[in-house]
């Protein structure tokens, strides 16, 4: 069963919303797939559970982006443990769905704004707020 597969309960009030690392979601979405063999076994099952929980409270909204989504679908396709693309997006598919899920695509101007901090404070383009 994946995190965002509960039984009852609705989304109600959302006050904050939050962004989660790429290597967080793969990991989460590869633990029902991986045995306590693999070396990555119990920090998958950790990202897992942290997903659940996010997935599940009350209060926060979660936010992907189009890279993220883009990010995320690659690592599950072509990293580690690898998924079929079918079932990555399948994943993706279902996660985006979600009504606590605000999927966002990046416009040109964020990205070009994104750019510009990127070069005055030599930070990764995708680790800027904007």
């Amino acid at each position: 069963m994946q995190p965002w597969q509960s039984q009852g309960g609705g989304v109600e009030t959302l006050t904050t919303g939050i962004l989660i690392d790429t290597r967080i979601w793969a990991l989460g979405l590869k633990y029902p797939f991986i045995t306590p063999e693999d070396q990555d076994y119990e920090l998958a099952g950790k990202a897992h559970l942290l997903i659940a929980t996010k997935l599940k409270s009350k209060k926060e909204k979660l936010f992907i982006s189009s890279q993220l989504a883009a990010e995320i679908f690659h690592v599950l396709t072509k990293r580690g443990r690898k998924l079929s693309e079918k079932q990555a997006s399948s994943l993706l598919t279902e996660i985006l769905s979600l009504e606590k899920v605000s999927y966002r695509h990046i416009e040109k101007k964020v990205f070009l704004e994104a750019m510009s901090e990127s070069n005055k404070s030599r930070e990764s383009l995708w680790n800027l707020e904007i």
